[in-house]
Parts: C-alpha cells; structure tokens; sequence
C-alpha cells in the first residue's frame, strides 16, 4: 500500500473507478423498435389458428352443395330408411320428410358457421367478464348469411342442384338462433358484463 500517494497515481485510480462504474449497453438482436415477447408472439400465431376451423368449415359447405348431397342422392338414403320404419308410407311423405331435414340441414351448419365465425372474432377475450359484444355478434351473423348467398349462387351453376332465396333465409336463420344461444350461454355463464356495471366499476376503479 502506498502510504502518500502521488497525484498521478491518485488520478489513475480515479479514472480505474470511473471505468469500473461504467455500465455497457446490452446487445438487443430485435428488429428496433418491436416489443417481442412470448405471449406476444404465441397470440401472432393464435391468430390465424382460430380462423382455420371456420375456413375448413366452410369447405366442407362448398363440397356439399355440389352433386354429392343433391336431392337425388340424399333421397336414396332417406327414402329406405324411412320406409324401414313405415313400410306404407307415401311417396309424398317422403318427399316432405327429405325436404324438411334438407332445410333443417342448412340451418345447422350455418348455425355452425356462424358460432366459429363469432368464436374467432371474440377469440382474445373469451376469458373475461366484459359486455355482451353487439357488433361482432352482428358481423358474425352477417358473415355466416354473405357466405349463404354465395353458396346458393354457387349452386346455382350444378346440374343437380339450384340456388333458393328460401335456403338464404334458413341459412341466416340457423345463424341468427346460433348467436342468440351464444348469448344465452354467456349471460347463464355471467360471461357479459351489464352496461350499467361499468361506470360504477370504472369510478371504484380511479376514484377522483
């Protein structure tokens, strides 16, 4: 140890301890300017997954309103099996049998589209209390019926098959009672906040 130290020692130990004291900038290899984070990253890539189910269901719907399920095909399983069932049965019978679980067929499986549809677009906050959410319910509805218009038109150019402004109707139906227990379910659940809670919510929340 130095007992009296020099001023040139004395300032070599300063400016060691101003080195020392020194903080490095860390190395960031991000894109600037991104706020990367794992859960940001998961919910990126959720994204698209949830749409995946709606757009294989909507293929499933394309392929079934070519010749595969027209009525001649369908009558050929409905027609046996319910004259297994009631061997007198009428052929006028029949034919209003099939045409009622045709129609209750469209019905379903825009009731099904349309529940995809709305699960996809409340995807991020199906895990919270909050309002019931109006518009997406709506444009859940309005997607499920674009789509049944299109896929009337579509029938309309098979051989075997013809586009019904009747079937729209029981399509955006199918898809208006889908919404509805979506509703139903949620205010069961208390999923859906009242608008009447979130004033008084907020104002406990940032008292003044």
């Amino acid at each position: 140890m130095i007992a009296n130290p020099s001023p040139r020692n004395l300032a070599i130990f300063r400016s060691t301890i101003r080195l020392r004291s020194v903080e490095l900038p860390a190395f960031d290899l991000r894109p600037s300017g991104s706020h990367w984070s794992p859960r940001a990253a998961m919910s990126r890539i959720r994204i698209p997954l949830v749409w995946l189910p709606v757009a294989l269901w909507m293929l499933l719907i394309f392929l079934g309103s070519t010749d595969a399920l027209s009525v001649r095909r369908t009558s050929r399983i409905i027609g046996p099996v319910l004259r297994w069932f009631i061997p007198d049965i009428s052929d006028a019978a029949i034919r209003q049998v099939q045409t009622g679980v045709r129609k209750t067929g469209h019905a379903v499986q825009y009731a099904i589209l349309a529940g995809l549809v709305w699960r996809a677009l409340n995807e991020a906050d199906l895990g919270f209390r909050r309002p019931w959410p109006r518009r997406l319910a709506v444009l859940s509805w309005a997607l499920a019926t674009g789509y049944a218009v299109t896929d009337e038109i579509h029938q309309s150019f098979i051989p075997s098959r013809q586009g019904q402004v009747t079937d729209v109707l029981f399509d955006s139906a199918g898809a208006a009672v889908a919404i509805g227990l979506i509703w139903w379910w949620g205010r069961r659940r208390q999923r859906w906040e009242s608008q009447s809670a979130r004033p008084a919510t907020s104002a406990r929340a940032h008292p003044t």
